[in-house]
């Protein structure tokens, strides 16, 4: 496995690190896997996860390039007038056409995480390059049964429940409330997702498109997504095979911080690549013997 660091886009004002398979491979060479930031996350991912997946990658044969988007980590700041989400997708444009030309790669499979995954359905719908999609704690909608496992959730913890009737006593009886308290949000995830219809209208064109589909979800987006089964019923799709595949790790929080649940994701992230784009499959990948590179 070979690391470069690498820079591209608007004045080479974007900053990465291209990993790629070392020795003779019958990698797909048609095909790399883009990472980049998670919020302000620098571009290797919660507790270094972009850098142990990519190097597992380049060990079955795909190259990939983890980046930092512009004003984040080391890149520098984008000078444009354009909306933080307009330059993400901008930028993953820009990476996937550096890519491009240092070889044959056409095709891109893009993994985000919270708003990286954002950004990453945004990219997939503007650039048709995009031909797989790991989306990690992404869209998450309210259903009938999330709501009662919510209630049911609620209503079993007695001090949630205290804490609930106090603060609604003090919005009937406002002058109680003790000077400069201030209300906390019951959890951290304030993301806006997008309407439920037009997010079933891009997975719909997704699948369409021939895209290859993987949505993890981890215990932390209780208060989104709650069940195993919730995006099937979220979006209500019809069987599709392997083409779109989602799992619910309930034990496990929102930056895979425990060394096991990072091994766990990182297993099912490669172990879904090798089964769709990998050795047996139209373009395949023949694993390559593996290096062990500095930290």
């Amino acid at each position: 496995m070979i690391e470069r660091a690498v820079k591209f886009g608007r004045s080479d004002g974007l900053i990465g690190v291209l990993a790629e398979p070392a020795g003779e491979t019958d990698a797909r060479t048609g095909l790399a896997v883009l990472f980049w930031n998670a919020g302000l996350l620098h571009r290797v991912g919660p507790c270094r996860m972009y850098v142990d997946l990519a190097r597992e990658l380049a060990a079955l044969g795909f190259p990939s390039l983890r980046f930092d988007l512009s004003g984040v980590g080391d890149s520098v700041v984008g000078r444009d007038q354009l909306r933080v989400r307009e330059r993400a997708v901008s930028e993953l444009q820009a990476a996937m056409t550096f890519v491009s030309s240092r070889g044959s790669v056409q095709e891109f499979v893009l993994v985000g995480l919270c708003s990286g995954a954002d950004n990453a359905h945004a990219a997939a719908v503007s650039d048709p390059r995009v031909c797989g999609l790991v989306s990690l704690d992404g869209y998450a909608y309210p259903t009938w049964r999330f709501r009662a496992i919510r209630v049911a959730s609620f209503l079993a913890d007695r001090r949630r429940v205290l804490d609930y009737l106090r603060r609604k006593g003090r919005e009937v009886l406002p002058l109680r409330r003790p000077p400069g308290e201030e209300l906390i949000h019951e959890h951290a995830f304030d993301w806006t997702f997008p309407p439920r219809r037009r997010a079933r209208h891009d997975l719909q064109d997704f699948l369409r498109r021939g895209m290859k589909l993987l949505y993890i979800y981890s215990g932390e987006m209780f208060a989104h997504y709650n069940y195993d089964d919730q995006f099937r019923d979220m979006f209500r799709l019809g069987d599709r095979g392997d083409q779109l595949q989602y799992a619910y790790l309930k034990n496990v929080d929102h930056l895979f911080s425990l060394p096991g649940a990072r091994e766990r994701l990182v297993a099912m992230i490669c172990e879904w690549m090798q089964h769709h784009f990998g050795s047996g499959t139209e373009s395949g990948v023949k694993a390559v013997p593996r290096e062990s590179p500095p930290a």
